[in-house]
């Protein structure tokens, strides 16, 4: 997922060539001496942020070091992840009493929400791009989907079972039924490639589940250059709702599904970089450092966007355009 590019002519999305303001975003969820910048153009016609003018000597794997937060799955203890795929499989397939209890304690995460909207079956080919140290693939497994793997460019290789996989979708052998990219999608520089080769990897009714941030929300309105999913240098693409329509209309898909799921971590991570303080050198969590108040009124708050649709992180379900099919099918024939 590193590039080599230095400028980006046209909006990653839709190709507008048209841009409208710039943002300059910097590293500032890990707590370092000299933190990388990062010039976003916003598209003037769909409303993407996207990176512009990317030195030629950009490497992003310096930005995934092991105490990146997607890795921390590897350290989870073996009661821990039971207990995680006890819940998951409460979630999406089997009630129990003790899957109720763990909802009500921790709630659900926000990625196995989305994935239980899929229905998908116990059978079903699965598949998370961008799975880091492969918490979601592990809680799906231990709920009884058997054919799930992971795989992460800057992640390890992993036996299992589940597999998980060292490398980009490309260096992923088969063919799936579920392709999923939680806040992956986001850090790479083309995503209209990226989900060209995810439609070409699908089997026939399979889905695309895309779990991105989304610059056409309020905290991205409130905090501009420190709002916290703006994550430079990492992110690349943040796209719009109708920025997320175009990039599927471009390969072929369409948009079967969309919803908001942000939460008030989009409030007080950015009151954080206001003041200047690295994500991740909070020791005990936001609490540490916010009210109790505080923290649960942003939280109302987030509920109340995602039901407007102004929440800074969005879910979209995508298939194969019936068009598209219908030429496939007489290619076959």
């Amino acid at each position: 997922m590193s590039t080599s590019s230095t400028i980006t002519d046209a909006c990653p999305c839709c190709t507008s060539p048209e841009r409208g303001r710039t943002i300059t975003g910097r590293e500032r969820q890990l707590p370092v001496a000299a933190p990388a910048h990062q010039d976003y153009a916003a598209c003037s016609d769909c409303g993407t942020w996207y990176a512009t003018d990317t030195p030629a000597t950009f490497d992003a794997s310096e930005h995934y070091p092991a105490e990146y937060y997607s890795f921390a799955a590897s350290l989870d203890s073996v009661l821990t992840r039971w207990l995680r795929g006890t819940r998951a499989r409460h979630v999406t397939r089997r009630r129990s009493m003790l899957g109720n209890l763990l909802v009500r304690r921790s709630g659900v995460p926000y990625g196995l929400a989305a994935f239980a909207r899929l229905d998908a079956s116990p059978s079903s080919k699965i598949l998370d791009v961008g799975a880091g140290g492969g918490r979601l693939v592990r809680d799906l497994h231990v709920a009884g989907f058997r054919n799930v793997a992971g795989c992460d460019a800057y992640g390890s290789d992993v036996a299992g079972p589940p597999r998980l996989m060292r490398g980009a979708l490309d260096a992923v052998p088969g063919t799936w039924d579920v392709i999923m990219y939680h806040h992956c999608l986001e850090h790479i520089d083309d995503p209209a490639a990226e989900l060209g080769r995810a439609r070409s990897r699908l089997d026939p009714g399979g889905r695309i589940l895309v779990r991105v941030p989304l610059s056409d929300s309020q905290a991205a309105d409130e905090y501009g250059d420190r709002w916290v999913q703006l994550d430079g240098p990492r992110h690349r693409v943040i796209p719009t709702s109708a920025g997320m329509h175009a990039l599927a209309a471009r390969v072929g898909l369409i948009v079967e599904a969309e919803w908001r799921d942000s939460s008030g971590f989009q409030f007080w991570g950015s009151e954080l970089y206001r003041e200047d303080i690295a994500l991740r050198s909070l020791s005990a969590g936001p609490e540490s450092h916010f009210s109790h108040a505080s923290l649960e009124q942003w939280s109302r708050r987030a509920d109340a966007l995602n039901a407007s649709g102004r929440g800074d992180q969005g879910a979209f379900i995508l298939r194969v355009a019936p068009e598209l099919i219908d030429h496939l099918r007489t290619d076959a024939a």
